[in-house]
């Protein structure tokens, strides 16, 4: 999927083995591109590129391979297209009727001056915030590498519309969750104009508070034996910004040694 546009006069590595070193460095725990020029003579590394007597790639051949092939559109498309077909192997096998992917972000530290690199607040360091689609099982769909002072929702929408594209037909049902950082008007309009069934945790305000107050009150009795009581509450809400009213439910953890009890909105 990736045309070569190196001379092919002044080639010693393939780009297929070019990925390939690239990925088992990575496996084998060394990550930097520096390893590379003490790897290549590796004769393990050798045997697993197919070079025979031949030595592997150093550091400045994979560094332009990953700046000046990969890191093109073409290249990050066929990327993203590999690591489709395999979650599609998994996807087939399981032969489910509902597909559930889980939206969510993390950190990747880094500890120099990368490009995008920036302070988090919320994790407290500088890093990356990468945004990640997942099965419910855990098989990875889609991802996206963003700076690390990305909101946690930035760019959510150009990430799953290819992932309906590709399986909507091939499950039945379609659900879509994530924490309170994805809640947003744009987010539910699309997931509803897909006919996605989304679980979307809401965060708390003044306004759901009040709504709920009166399902948070104690029972006049002996505290149970098990110590906690569960109680589920379901109700239409609308925000400000919404264009409709949504269906909302609020689980309530009741422990009897808080003082108030541990709430849900999903």
């Amino acid at each position: 999927m990736i045309d070569d546009p190196r001379s092919p006069r002044h080639t010693d590595h393939s780009l297929l083995q070019l990925l390939r070193q690239r990925v088992y460095q990575v496996a084998a725990g060394y990550e930097d591109y520096n390893d590379a020029d003490r790897l290549r003579v590796d004769p393990a590394l050798r045997l697993a590129l197919g070079k025979e007597h031949e030595n592997g790639a150093g550091q400045s051949a994979l560094s332009r391979f990953e700046n000046n092939i990969l890191a093109t559109g073409e290249g990050l498309k066929a990327l993203e297209n590999a690591l489709s077909r395999s979650a599609e192997t998994l996807l087939r096998r399981r032969n489910k009727r509902r597909l559930i992917i889980d939206v969510d972000s993390t950190e990747d530290p880094v500890h120099g001056k990368q490009e995008g690199a920036a302070f988090n607040g919320y994790f407290d360091q500088i890093c990356y915030h990468p945004l990640f689609c997942l099965t419910n099982k855990g098989d990875l769909l889609s991802a996206r590498l963003r700076p690390g002072n990305a909101h946690s929702a930035d760019g959510v929408l150009d990430l799953i519309p290819p992932l309906v594209d590709r399986y909507r037909s091939w499950f039945k049902q379609f659900w879509l969750r994530g924490d309170a950082a994805f809640g947003g008007p744009d987010l539910y309009e699309f997931c509803e104009a897909k006919r996605i069934a989304y679980f979307i945790r809401l965060p708390s305000n003044s306004n759901l508070k009040k709504l709920i107050a009166p399902h948070l009150k104690r029972p006049a009795c002996r505290p149970p034996k098990g110590g906690v009581q569960v109680r589920v509450v379901e109700f239409h809400y609308q925000a400000e910004k919404w264009n409709k009213a949504r269906r909302l439910s609020v689980k309530s953890n009741g422990t009897w040694v808080n003082s108030s009890p541990a709430l849900d909105l999903l």
